[in-house]
């Protein structure tokens, strides 16, 4: 009877431990997927992330230039990079796990265009992320004449300036040397 009892003992033993390691085997199993899931999602955040990146370096990429057709040229840009335009304007690019959406709104000043962009990174309508960027596209004409009254404007405060540090007339003749080198060059 005490080698019955004993039989019985380390069978409710065994037993009591092959439970023990299947627990322990279906947590395991668990874990494992959950950091094959979080892995997955990391790397589909780090893809939109860089891609994301690579939208808003096109827009930094735009010509100077004609402003009148700035949106149209982002258009072209984004669609040889595979994005497609919906309906409501929103350029869109399906990728292996991730969406990107690109929206792009022109702002006119009165002294060029202010580009808007904004990339999101969509997982299953989940917004993964967002990045915001802007293009300031200046009106060539505007900039040229600005550019001579500064230079006109900067080298008389240099030859001001260069007077009253060394007291002299020579330094006035290296100021109007400079600025006849500087018109020379513009023309």
């Amino acid at each position: 009877m005490k080698r019955e009892n004993q039989t019985n003992a380390l069978l409710v033993e065994l037993l009591i431990v092959i439970l023990f390691f299947m627990l322990g085997a279906a947590i395991l199993i668990q874990v494992f997927a959950k950091s094959y899931q979080l892995e997955k999602r990391a790397q589909d955040e780090a893809s939109a992330y860089v891609e994301a990146q690579n939208a808003a370096e096109m827009l930094y990429a735009l010509p100077e230039g004609e402003t009148a057709d700035a949106l149209a040229d982002i258009g072209r840009v984004l669609e040889e990079a595979g994005y497609e335009q919906a309906e409501d304007g929103v350029y869109k690019l399906a990728a292996d796990g991730y969406d990107l959406e690109v929206t792009v709104s022109e702002n006119q000043l009165v002294s060029g265009i202010y580009l808007e962009m904004q990339v999101q990174a969509l997982r299953d309508g989940e917004v993964l992320m967002t990045l915001p960027c802007s293009h300031y596209l200046a009106d060539a004409s505007r900039d040229d004449d600005a550019a001579e009254v500064r230079s006109e404007e900067s080298l008389e405060e240099e030859a001001e300036a260069l007077t009253e540090a060394e007291g002299t007339d020579e330094a006035l003749t290296e100021a109007d040397i400079m600025a006849d080198e500087t018109t020379e060059a513009e023309t």
